[in-house]
C-alpha cells in the first residue's frame, strides 16, 4: 500500500511496530504439535505507542519495564512486554486468547472440531474472526449497541459481557506469569475501554498484580508519524526491511 502511493507522491516508506512483529522468547513459540509455532501477532503499534507514553509519564524509559499491555476492542490482544520487546502474548486474530466483539477466542480443540467439522473454510475463517465472540449472541458486533443492553440489565448481555471481560482478566494473569511477577503497570488501551465497567471490573480482579492505567482510544496514527519523526531528524536509525522472517524453526526442523 506504502508503495503504491509512493509511485503517486514520491518520498520515502516507512513502516512502523507492525502486527506481526516478532520478539518473542523462544520458549514461547513452542505449540503442542512439532513443527507448528505460536504466531507473534498483536495490535503492536498502539500496544507500544500507549507503553512508551506510559515510560514518558513516570520518566523512565520503554526498555527499563515490564508491562502487560491490553489492546481492547473490536480485536483483544494481550501482551508481556519485558524491557522493550513484547515476548509473548495472544493471536487473537488466530482464534488465541479472550473472545471478542467479533472474534471466538480460544475454545477447547474438541469442541471446534465437534462444532466446526462440517463448516466450510469460509464459515470457518468468519467464525473465528468475524461473526464469533459478541456477534454470535447478538448477531451485532456494534459495542455501545450491546452495552445498552448490559446497561438495561439484560440476563444475557450481562452474563456474555462480563464473560469477556473475566476473560481479559486471566489473560492478564497468564502474562503476570511471564513476567514472573513483576509488573510494573498494566496497561489498558483500545476502544472498549471508552465503558468504565470494563476498566472496574479489570480493576477488580488484576489490581493486586500491578498498577493499571487506562488510554482509551487509538494512538496509531501519531505513532506512525512520530516513529518517521524520529528516523527524519536523525534520533533513530531506520532498518532494512529484507522479507525474511526473524524465526523459521529450530535447527532440528532443518
Amino acid at each position: 500500500m506504502a508503495k503504491e502511493i509512493q509511485k503517486v507522491y514520491g518520498g520515502r516508506i516507512f513502516m512502523s511496530d507492525p502486527t506481526v512483529t516478532d520478539e518473542y522468547d523462544d520458549i514461547a513459540r513452542v505449540s503442542g504439535i512439532k513443527g507448528i509455532y505460536r504466531r507473534a501477532v498483536a495490535h503492536t503499534l498502539n500496544q507500544k505507542a500507549v507503553a512508551r507514553k506510559y515510560a514518558q509519564e513516570v520518566k523512565r524509559n520503554y526498555e527499563d519495564l515490564d508491562l502487560i499491555v491490553c489492546h481492547i476492542d473490536g480485536g483483544i490482544t494481550i501482551n508481556a512486554h519485558h524491557l522493550g520487546r513484547m515476548i509473548d502474548g495472544f493471536d487473537g486474530g488466530g482464534g488465541d486468547g479472550p473472545f471478542t466483539p467479533t472474534r471466538m477466542g480460544q475454545m477447547a480443540i474438541s469442541d471446534v472440531i465437534r462444532y466446526l467439522w462440517d463448516k466450510s473454510e469460509e464459515e470457518m475463517k468468519e467464525l473465528i474472526s468475524v461473526s464469533g465472540g459478541l456477534s454470535s449472541y447478538f448477531n451485532t458486533s456494534n459495542a455501545d449497541k450491546i452495552h445498552e443492553l448490559v446497561m438495561a440489565k439484560d440476563e444475557q448481555a450481562l452474563r456474555v459481557w462480563r464473560a469477556m471481560i473475566y476473560q481479559i482478566c486471566k489473560c492478564i494473569g497468564a502474562m503476570a506469569s511471564v513476567l514472573k511477577g513483576h509488573v510494573d503497570a498494566i496497561l489498558l488501551c483500545g476502544g472498549l475501554m471508552r465503558f468504565k465497567d470494563i476498566e472496574a471490573m479489570i480493576r477488580e480482579y488484576c489490581a493486586y498484580i500491578a498498577p493499571i492505567e487506562v488510554y482509551p482510544g487509538e494512538y496509531e496514527q501519531v505513532a506512525l508519524a512520530y516513529n518517521a519523526l524520529k528516523v527524519l531528524r536523525g534520533e533513530e536509525e531506520a532498518l532494512r526491511y529484507e522479507g525474511r522472517p526473524v524465526f523459521t524453526g529450530f535447527r532440528e526442523d532443518r
